[in-house]
């Protein structure tokens, strides 16, 4: 059985989200009070659950009884769903796993912050490694030796 993922839902009119679809909730048919629950906030503070004064169930919910055209938002008054559909929200997707947490290792890689990346022809410091490749390229244009091309020529000749 698939898990109930409960969706906001806006008023028309004002915009603002103070419901909560329940597991009620079938966009097929025409809306009812007991498709809607109050967040939690607002149920908490006591809020009627429509404009119209009408209190929300023990668990936040309208009732069954509440007809489509008596819900009605209680910020502006207005209808909320004057064409029979609610305005319901799209859930926002999950985020991506980054590539460490897909691994499973992101406690095994120690990120230093202050990793330097020192240049061995010139001694210069670069931020990231390929800052490094990139100054690197100065050298190489320019014919300089590295340290490890003199210890190479050191040991062939010598």
């Amino acid at each position: 059985m698939q898990e109930f993922k409960a969706l906001k839902v806006r008023c028309p009119n004002c915009k603002k989200v103070f419901w909560e679809t329940t597991d009620e909730f079938d966009p097929e048919i025409t809306p009812n009070g007991s498709m809607l629950r109050l967040l939690q906030p607002y149920r908490r503070n006591h809020w009627p659950i429509f404009g119209n004064g009408v209190m929300p169930t023990r668990n936040g919910t309208g009732t069954a009884g509440t007809k489509c055209a008596e819900m009605d938002c209680p910020q502006c008054l207005a209808q909320l769903a004057p064409s029979g559909r609610l305005n319901v929200l799209a859930p926002r997707p999950e985020p991506e796993p980054t590539m460490q947490e897909a691994l499973g290792v992101e406690d095994q890689i120690e990120m230093t912050v202050d990793k330097r990346y020192i240049c061995e022809v010139c001694g210069r410091e670069a931020k990231s490694p390929q800052g490094l490749r990139v100054h690197m390229a100065v050298h190489k244009r320019a014919g300089d030796t590295t340290k490890q091309e003199v210890r190479e020529q050191e040991r062939r000749s010598g």
